[in-house]
């Protein structure tokens, strides 16, 4: 039998602040045919404890017969986009969706940075949940379209009217919380999509909200359905007619007044409600 020689396999995960530990993360004693070549795989960084860490290039070096031989693995730390919705207040001043870099595990404060708008107080929704960003879970949602990941309320129609999924499948309920993240405004109506820059996009659709009622209605969650329901009610002028959009300011009809397809879509909820 061939006499082994020794080799160590040193493995160290970034810290926060960018440093590598002095004392290795892990440490791997193997053995080797001396003047054979070896490659160490890495960690696996899909899973387990080197979840959120960037795995280096393998390394191949010639094993000596002194037990010299030494590998070093470093693993970089991944950094991740926070996405900060005021949701029609302000973040540190401006109304607008910020991003926030941060590292994988690190902290970061935006309690005492968000202004609420007039009359309303600060909550906090987090979509997927804080093991979503500590981890990196996947949480998985329905899309548009294979190049475009952006929510839009259509989505809802995989549950109704079309009933290709059902409400309280997890990939539905995934998406409706991502809907509540991206596209419901601070009045409580609704967008149609992400970046909806039409007249401007910060004012809530009739349909879109109606839409909604629809879904929760199909779920069984009767008070969100007449949340929405009730929504549209008091939004409709003097006549009792649905607008295209309602004012976030003044909760006063916007634009196109009595659209036969809003009244339609309350039409249709009304006669299951």
């Amino acid at each position: 039998m061939q006499a082994q020689g020794q080799y160590v396999v040193k493995h160290y995960k970034q810290n926060i602040d960018g440093t590598y530990p002095s004392v290795p993360t892990d440490v791997e004693n193997k053995s080797a045919v001396p003047g054979n070549k070896v490659t160490p795989p890495t960690k696996d960084t899909t899973q387990g404890s080197y979840l959120g860490f960037s795995a280096p290039q393998t390394q191949t070096k010639e094993i000596t017969e002194d037990g010299n031989t030494e590998f070093i693995y470093k693993y970089e730390r991944k950094s991740y986009d926070l996405n900060i919705n005021p949701n029609g207040g302000k973040y540190e001043g401006s109304q607008s969706t910020v991003t926030v870099t941060q590292k994988f595990e690190s902290t970061y404060t935006v309690s005492d940075k968000i202004e609420a708008p007039a009359g309303y107080v600060v909550t906090f929704k987090n979509f997927g949940g804080q093991d979503n960003y500590t981890k990196k879970t996947s949480t998985k949602t329905f899309t548009r379209n294979l190049k475009d990941e952006k929510t839009d309320i259509s989505l809802l129609g995989l549950v109704t009217p079309f009933e290709i999924f059902s409400p309280k499948e997890k990939k539905v309920l995934n998406t409706i919380d991502k809907i509540n993240m991206t596209l419901r405004t601070y009045t409580g109506g609704y967008l149609r999509y992400e970046d909806d820059n039409y007249c401007e996009g910060k004012n809530p659709w009739t349909i879109a909200t109606l839409w909604m009622a629809m879904y929760y209605q199909k779920s069984g969650e009767k008070r969100k359905s007449n949340e929405c329901i009730e929504f549209i009610i008091k939004s409709a002028n003097e006549h009792g007619f649905i607008a295209e959009q309602v004012d976030n300011k003044t909760m006063s009809p916007a634009w196109v007044n009595g659209l036969a397809w809003a009244h339609a879509m309350f039409v249709t909820i009304s006669t299951t409600h």
